[in-house]
């Protein structure tokens, strides 16, 4: 628009130049025979002037035009700038509430549970069968001091020789083998299927039906307990007689059975542990979200490789909890696909889970620990006293 306003006043100057000179040509034809010096000087002056003028007018239009244009160009380039600055402050707004989507999502797949959390926090209520074990031990060790003393109406309050009969009594009833009836032991053998079995370990306390449930029927829970009356006091103490500790002979005899039975009671409530820990709850323990440890053990049993066809038919015991929880860590196969696919924080809170369970292992084998070193200061002791001569043989 500009450019074709310079060249209409170009062309204005032009007709108005035209305009000017023709008086002047007129003039000159009037006086054709004589040359008028004045009148041509007067008609360069006009002409001179004429063109002056509109060249002035001229650069005025030009540097108006120019003026306009610098303005425009101006406007332009504010009106870019505005814009550039419009197009990023609506960028940094989607930015913005991009970033807070996705900080939102990160914070929404933080706080989902790992792996390996709902099997853990389901599980978690199988911590109750420690008590139970507490209780079972005590009992159990309670029936083998009793049965070693003769208290209580066991049969060995009789005496030695009837604690002895009592428990070949038991073994013939539910524990003979063939031999023991060609022998003339028993009148008759037992369960087949139990022959010897109160004198195997691995027939009685250490017995797995299946390979990997290790939780004992009742049958051989009784084998088992059979197995460490057998180890522990094969011949028993038997009751003392009325009146048997008033002399000094008979003091010295009840502090040597004191000595006996304090000492047998060590391995008797170490088995007595290990026969609680295999012992089934018969019917589950609640855990709090409707169901019970034996369909938890189930359930997770199918995850694990070579447990998925256990079935626990005796229940869950502390044992069986305590092993398909340690090897669900490793060989779970669908938790540790799913871990695969695991955000960073789910993947540190199965770590944490992890290692939390790993602290519980360690305060079990601090415990163990403490039993063998019981175990071994009980040995020393006797080996001390034998060194020393001051060993007091009672049976």
């Amino acid at each position: 628009m500009r450019k074709h306003l310079t060249l209409a006043v170009l062309g204005a100057l032009a007709v108005t130049a035209t305009v000017d000179v023709r008086p002047a040509e007129a003039q000159a034809r009037c006086c054709v025979q004589f040359y008028d010096h004045q009148n041509a000087d007067g008609n360069r002056d006009q002409i001179i002037d004429s063109f002056t003028k509109q060249i002035n007018a001229m650069q005025l239009a030009i540097i108006e035009a120019m003026r306009l244009g610098t303005g425009q160009l101006t406007g332009n380039l504010r009106e870019q700038s505005t814009a550039r600055a419009n197009m990023a402050d609506v960028q940094d707004d989607r930015n913005v509430v991009g970033n807070i989507e996705r900080a939102r999502l990160d914070a929404i797949r933080e706080a989902a549970s790992g792996a390996s959390s709902c099997n853990v926090i389901t599980s978690a209520s199988g911590g109750t069968l420690g008590a139970k074990i507490t209780q079972a031990v005590a009992a159990q060790s309670k029936d083998i001091k009793d049965f070693n003393l003769g208290r209580n109406g066991m049969p060995s309050a009789q005496g030695t020789d009837m604690g002895i009969k009592a428990r070949i009594d038991l073994h013939c009833s539910k524990f003979a083998s063939p031999m023991d009836v060609s022998s003339g032991l028993c009148q008759s053998g037992g369960n087949s299927q139990m022959a010897d079995a109160n004198q195997s370990i691995a027939e009685s306390l250490w017995y797995s039906e299946d390979g990997t449930t290790r939780t004992l029927s009742k049958e051989r829970a009784e084998a088992a307990r059979a197995y460490i009356i057998n180890a522990v006091a094969p011949v028993p103490l038997g009751g003392l007689p009325e009146n048997a500790a008033r002399s000094q002979a008979g003091r010295e005899a009840a502090a040597a059975r004191m000595e006996a039975a304090a000492r047998d009671s060590l391995p008797a409530a170490i088995l007595s542990e290990q026969l609680a820990r295999r012992e089934g709850n018969y019917g589950g323990q609640s855990n709090g979200t409707g169901g019970n440890i034996e369909n938890w053990a189930k359930e997770t049993a199918k995850r694990v490789v070579g447990y998925s066809n256990t079935q626990f038919p005796n229940g869950v015991s502390w044992l069986d909890y305590f092993e398909l929880r340690s090897k669900g860590f490793f060989f779970d196969t669908t938790q540790n696909v799913a871990t695969q696919g695991s955000s960073a924080g789910q993947a540190i809170k199965d770590m944490g889970l992890a290692v939390q369970w790993m602290a519980y292992q360690n305060y079990e084998i601090w415990a163990q620990l403490e039993k063998t070193n019981a175990t071994l200061a009980t040995m020393l002791s006797i080996q001390q006293e034998q060194a020393t001569g001051r060993s007091r043989v009672i049976r």
